[in-house]
């Protein structure tokens, strides 16, 4: 019950995405290079970004989470912090960086004047890649049987 009643007092969001590697190979950019971690920052940041600010557009409709007023600082906090974490990324003229930056500074702009209707986010990468594999063995299975 308790796990219930927090999903309704906080409203958490799971995100999840998938062939992060084929996108990297596909643009021919070693997985282990700098420019892979760039890529997958800043993919990762324009989703959460996206996220927040959605959440805030929603809070203006349907009002911020109901636990929010108690935890308002900290929230904007947090949204300082993720909008402050885009510095990692080494090149900042890469086409994505701008993107990121912006969702990011929309997001606290509207979580500032509507509060956020959702409190935080988690990715589920690991379970993205099974489906993704899965779908593989599914797929090879097929083809062996029709050979």
């Amino acid at each position: 019950m308790e796990i219930a009643r927090n999903s309704h007092l906080f409203r958490p969001l799971g995100l999840g995405y998938a062939n992060l590697g084929a996108l990297l190979m596909s643009n021919g950019i070693p997985y282990d290079s700098d420019e892979a971690s760039d890529v997958i920052a800043l993919l990762t940041a324009i989703m959460t970004g996206t996220a927040y600010k959605t959440s805030a557009q929603l809070a203006s409709l349907k009002g911020p989470f109901d636990e929010y007023a108690k935890n308002m600082n900290s929230m904007h906090r947090v949204i300082d912090q993720h909008h402050a974490s885009l510095n990692i990324v080494k090149d900042k003229n890469h086409p994505l960086f701008k993107c990121a930056d912006d969702v990011w500074t929309e997001a606290k702009i509207l979580g500032q004047k509507f509060g956020f209707r959702i409190l935080s986010q988690q990715f589920l990468l690991q379970l993205e890649l099974l489906a993704c594999l899965w779908i593989v063995i599914q797929l090879a299975l097929s083809l062996t049987l029709h050979l």
